[in-house]
């Protein structure tokens, strides 16, 4: 994995814990470099016979001022090696980046190689606005695409931009993300019991939960906020490279547990997903949606191609003046599109168990 395994959850965690259902997994993530570790939250699995985790660590030698354009690549590959060793004693080696490619392109051809592209990884503004990442990301993902035995796709326009990027009409399997749903969230918990205090204290709260990045539409946001003085809006997840404007009615609340989600949604008045649309976001099939309908709360999203598919179950926002209308309606206490049971029904197709079921088909 290409992130650490106390990120907030998300694709690579799922696949791996399912994975372990019918395989002997080893998961190796990412070390955090950061001193402060307050952002990771998702907790380490008690260590099983089918699943073990354990890490690795790399050094960012390309955002480094004056270092970065030195090629001292070998460094990491030395420390890449003497934590991960033996590849080739493993029937499959699974990815989830193009930048562990080039620690791992020297396994046999008796080892099939996997490729999981959960995100168009050259349309992150840290890879936009690198050319030296930004290069050597599209050359790792070229020899990657070309060079997998299996190639899986989160959202059926990443495929096709991977396609045509890398002039190929190889096969490329789309398995959407889906949801797990938890049958213990912990909710009696002190830090538990303290958030649901928390958002309880607001009227009328809009909740976000996810990576809070550039891609964030807080322009809507704010236009909604400045529009109906009766709305807060509350942030739950890490915080990336984006500011976060200034507004009494807009709380950063911090990333939460995986598992405590669906309790924090139940006191919601309405569940947000408010996005900018840029070539990173229409290649997102984003997992909080399934999450977010299963709650059988109000739903507002950016609309985009990904999001269509939702489209009976939610509404979708083109611009500030939309976000702001369906927002009013939910004040107003108009009816959502569907009853809790049909999205409830809707979101249980779409869980991680059937998607992996799906994904077994292939390997």
């Amino acid at each position: 994995m290409h992130i650490p395994w106390g990120w907030i959850k998300q694709r690579p965690h799922f696949i791996a814990e399912y994975l372990s259902k019918d395989f002997d997994v080893d998961v190796r993530q990412r070390k955090s470099n950061r001193l402060n570790q307050s952002h990771l939250i998702n907790k380490i699995p008690q260590q099983s016979q089918n699943l073990k985790i354990s890490g690795y660590r790399l050094i960012s030698f390309e955002k480094i001022p004056f270092i970065k354009r030195f090629n001292l690549n070998w460094i990491n590959r030395i420390l890449f090696r003497v934590s991960i060793n033996q590849l080739e004693r493993y029937d499959y080696v699974w990815i989830t980046s193009p930048l562990i490619y080039q620690y791992i392109s020297h396994i046999n051809t008796k080892t099939k190689l996997v490729y999981d592209c959960m995100d168009d990884f050259l349309e992150f503004p840290d890879v936009q606005n690198n050319p030296l990442i930004r290069n050597k990301f599209h050359n790792l993902e070229k020899k990657l695409i070309s060079n997998a035995d299996i190639v899986f796709c989160s959202a059926s326009h990443l495929a096709s931009v991977l396609q045509k990027r890398y002039d190929t009409q190889r096969d490329i399997y789309v398995v959407n993300n889906a949801i797990t749903i938890y049958e213990d969230s912990d909710c009696n918990s002190t830090s538990n019991k303290t958030v649901i205090e928390t958002i309880k204290s607001f009227q009328n709260p809009f909740i976000y939960i996810g990576t809070i990045s550039a891609w964030f539409d807080f322009d809507s946001v704010v236009a909604l906020l400045n529009y109906n003085e009766s709305i807060n809006v509350l942030l739950f997840g890490p915080v990336g490279s984006s500011a976060v404007p200034v507004h009494n009615r807009l709380h950063i609340m911090g990333a939460i547990e995986h598992k405590s989600i669906y309790e924090v949604m139940k006191y919601a008045k309405a569940l947000i997903m408010p996005f900018k649309i840029n070539d990173l976001i229409l290649s997102v099939n984003p997992v909080k949606l399934y999450e977010y309908i299963y709650s059988g709360k109000p739903v507002i999203a950016s609309r985009y191609g990904e999001t269509e598919k939702f489209n009976d179950y939610i509404s979708l926002y083109k611009n500030s003046d939309d976000f702001i209308h369906f927002a009013n309606n939910i004040i107003n206490g108009k009816p959502s599109k569907l009853d809790e049971t049909e999205m409830k029904k809707y979101a249980l197709q779409n869980t991680w168990e059937c998607r992996y079921n799906n994904l077994k088909q292939y390997l």
